[in-house]
């Protein structure tokens, strides 16, 4: 039985919906068209430019590798491009076309009078039935100061509403509520398990390599599964198509360089990108006692693109990264990520489309003590296939297609040396995963647009190894046997997704949307800020899937043609079977880790209310949330519930970019947020002169708040014919605010009966300057 779900979820329902654009194709209008918007320079993609056909409603975007269609009743039709920073171009066309329209457009002089710093147009956000959905374009994460200097989409990201950081300078976030590991992030398509380098201080994504990214907080499109809480797709760039260019910059304590060259001039291209962090090597300059430790990342990054024909185009995109810390031979850490993709475009007509792609993703690592004689492994790894076919129109679009992902799991193998006493423990765990969706968006009238899919997906868990059942104590009172690859549990369910878009007045419009979603795979973290070494691990026949609910309500207005706009969001989300470690647990190294884990439920609501200037010399936003996300367990605090370590109810950012000149651009944020919710002794007792504190309810306290004033300046050097460079400064944390990473409790020296508090920062003011250039 559970085979022919695989079979029915991944081939047989997918080719059926694949048949239904077929079907619509007869209902089509008069002419199609289709096209690519590309750089006339560098003849990379345009992703997001403005298609609109004279005269009419009638338009489209450009998508991740510029391509659009066009459905128009006219045999004579005038089409009119319009890109930020691009000079708009009128092309008048005749209908039918023997090919695909080829489209370049010419980058604008620099203008001081307006810079528009949003990379779609800026209408979209009004106009597209997603609720929740974000977008930070890649100017906005150069300008924007972060830690150390080093540009990131991720930290940027945690300036918009509904999206909190998982600590001071951390990548960790958390979106709506929902836990680290309940975000799909996704590199060309690929599952990017943890997105940090150096315990959350710099992300995975190398901005000299991307072309664009969406955060979908709310109801996400039905191809996108597998996860409770938000969808981050971020999409790699194309090379120069036209001549070999690159780029490098040095910083105090990372550099990277980039090159990408034309494989075949106009048809396709390669792009290698390489950074590495050296703080271990200044910090043993400075003192001898850092020469033996280990503190450094280093990535690599590829895509290539190449259209074999017409209507076929594929691309092979990875990326490698390694982190060390460590110091001798006591302790050390050592992971990373790797990914892969493989893609195959294919338009069978000018408005039906498929994609298949390939993808494989591994994060690894190993932490422990050569000097003990003591390790523990861990690793998850994924090999997935995906096809989907798009058939599209100017009253609507339709997607099918599914996807199989094997994935082999080891959360906590614990290896021991031969000469210290303990046992070396094992785990596997393999599971295979299926999906099938099917999504259709219709414009009922120009004013209401509808999209609603229904995704189904099944995930099998199977051997080798044991699997246990424990008793309320966390002791194994059964232990099953299951050989390599035999099923062991079967979990499923279907996730519907519904959204809307209703618009009235000038530039005012009503979304709303409402989602499920399951997910198969559970992560306990061991800090806020997101670690290495949190454990994944499959749902079994003893851990439960997990899924959830959520409700979006908002209202969005442009203003003043969309010189700025204001969005105001509401939202519900409940969740189920949850995890939390219980009180006491001992999870490291242990082979019966699952019974020191709780299975609850969890609600999340908030208002989001964002404010945006998008034209001038000025620009930037304001965005503001108010949220509550809690927890029940049966296990934890008495059954009652309990705010989440990561609740935090106020959340305030300020984002501002100023073009001085057209030498000078400076740039400033300022955040403030409620401190997490923790848990601090509520009293004690004393046995023999020892103090033993005692803990009242779960996370009832809370830590100090965080506030933090970032700058930043960059300065354009001397331009010349075959190169441009520019200096980068940047002061993180400019009024030096002790903020607080942790907070710890000692006894008081003089009078051993009294317990003090003391804050643990992590950074006090960090200035950074860098120094880049393109060639």
């Amino acid at each position: 039985m559970t085979s022919f779900k695989f079979i029915l979820v991944g081939v047989i329902l997918p080719v059926f919906l694949c048949l239904i654009p077929i079907t619509l194709s007869a209902q089509s209008a008069l002419y199609s068209l289709e096209g690519k918007v590309m750089d006339a320079e560098s003849k990379s993609a345009l992703v997001g430019v403005n298609i609109r056909v004279a005269g009419t409603p009638t338009g489209n975007i450009s998508d991740l590798q510029g391509k659009f269609t066009l459905q128009v009743k006219a045999p004579v039709v005038e089409l009119i491009f319009s890109y930020i920073g691009y000079q708009d171009q009128k092309v008048k066309v005749k209908l039918p076309l023997k090919k695909p329209l080829k489209i370049v457009l010419v980058e604008e002089t620099e203008e001081l009078e307006e810079v528009i710093v949003s990379a779609r147009r800026l209408d979209d956000r009004l106009k597209t039935p997603v609720v929740g959905l974000e977008s930070v374009s890649i100017e906005e994460i150069d300008n924007i100061p972060v830690l150390f200097g080093e540009k990131d989409v991720i930290k940027t990201l945690q300036y918009l509403p509904g999206v909190k950081t998982g600590g001071e300078g951390s990548t960790g976030f958390y979106v709506r509520g929902g836990a680290m590991d309940q975000n799909l992030v996704l590199l060309d398509g690929a599952t990017v398990y943890n997105a940090s380098h150096l315990m959350g201080f710099f992300s995975v994504f190398n901005n000299d390599v991307l072309e664009g990214m969406e955060l979908y907080k709310g109801a996400p499109p039905a191809e996108y599964g597998g996860r409770l809480s938000a969808v981050l797709d971020i999409e790699m760039r194309e090379g120069d198509r036209k001549k070999t260019a690159g780029s490098a910059s040095i910083g105090l304590i990372s550099s990277k360089a980039s090159i990408e060259t034309p494989i075949v001039t106009d048809k396709g291209s390669l792009i290698i990108s390489g950074r590495r962090t050296y703080a271990d090597l200044l910090y043993g300059m400075v003192d001898e006692s850092f020469r033996n430790s280990d503190m450094f990342f280093y990535d690599l990054t590829m895509k290539a693109a190449y259209n074999v024909t017409e209507k076929d185009r594929i691309s092979l995109s990875a990326y490698y990264g390694r982190d060390k810390m460590g110091y001798g031979d006591l302790f050390g850490f050592d992971w990373g990520n790797t990914t892969t993709t493989l893609e195959w475009s294919h338009l069978f007509k000018d408005d039906f489309a498929s994609k298949f792609s390939v993808h494989y993703n591994k994060f690894d690592y190993v932490a422990g003590s050569d000097f003990m004689g003591t390790n523990i492994y861990s690793n998850i790894e994924d090999v997935t296939a995906r096809y989907q076919l798009e058939k599209f129109t100017d009253k609507y679009s339709l997607k099918a297609g599914g996807e199989l992902i094997q994935h082999h799991y080891k959360p906590n193998d614990f290896d021991v040396a031969e000469d210290v006493p303990g046992e070396s423990q094992m785990i596997r765990r393999n599971a295979l995963e299926g999906g099938a969706f099917v999504s259709f968006l219709y414009n009922f009238t120009p004013n209401f647009t509808l999209q609603s899919g229904l995704r189904y997906s099944v995930f099998d868990v199977r051997g080798p190894g044991p699997f246990y059942t424990f008793n309320d104590f966390g002791d194994p009172v059964e232990k099953r046997m299951y050989g390599d690859r035999e099923s062991v549990a079967t979990h499923s369910g279907w996730e519907p997704r519904l959204s809307f878009n209703y618009q009235f007045g000038k530039n005012n419009a009503i979304k709303g949307g409402y989602s499920r979603n399951m997910q198969y795979v559970h992560m306990v973290a061991y800090n806020a800020s997101g670690s290495p070494v949190d454990v994944w691990f499959p749902a079994t026949d003893y851990i439960p899937a997990q899924y959830g609910d959520q409700f979006s309500l908002g209202y969005f207005k442009g203003i003043n043609d969309y010189d700025y706009e204001f969005s105001a969001e509401l939202y519900y989300k409940k969740l189920h079977n949850v995890t939390e470690f219980k009180d006491g647990a001992d999870i490291m190294g242990n082979p019966y880790f699952e019974a020191g884990i709780a299975f609850g439920e969890g609600r999340a609501y908030g208002l989001e209310l964002l404010f945006r200037k998008n034209k001038g010399r000025f620009t930037g936003w304001a965005s503001y949330t108010w949220s509550r996300t809690e927890k029940q367990f049966d296990e934890i605090n008495a059954g009652s519930w309990f705010p989440t370590f990561y609740d935090r109810p106020h959340d305030f950012s300020l984002v501002g970019m100023y073009k001085l000149n057209k030498k000078w651009d400076i740039s400033a944020s300022w955040v403030y947020m409620t401190g997490n919710a923790v848990t601090f002794p509520s009293g004690g007792y004393w046995i023999e002169d020892k103090y033993y504190p005692v803990y009242g309810d779960r996370n009832q306290d809370r830590m100090p708040a965080t506030h933090r004033l970032d700058i930043g300046a960059n300065l354009k050097l001397k331009r010349t014919k075959h190169y441009e460079h520019m200096l980068s400064f940047s002061i993180y944390n400019a009024y030096a605010r002790y903020n607080p990473y942790m907070l710890i409790f000692e006894q008081d020296q003089e009078n051993p009966a009294v317990v003090n508090s003391k804050i643990i920062a992590m950074f006090s003011l960090v200035p950074s300057i860098s120094y880049a250039i393109n060639f």
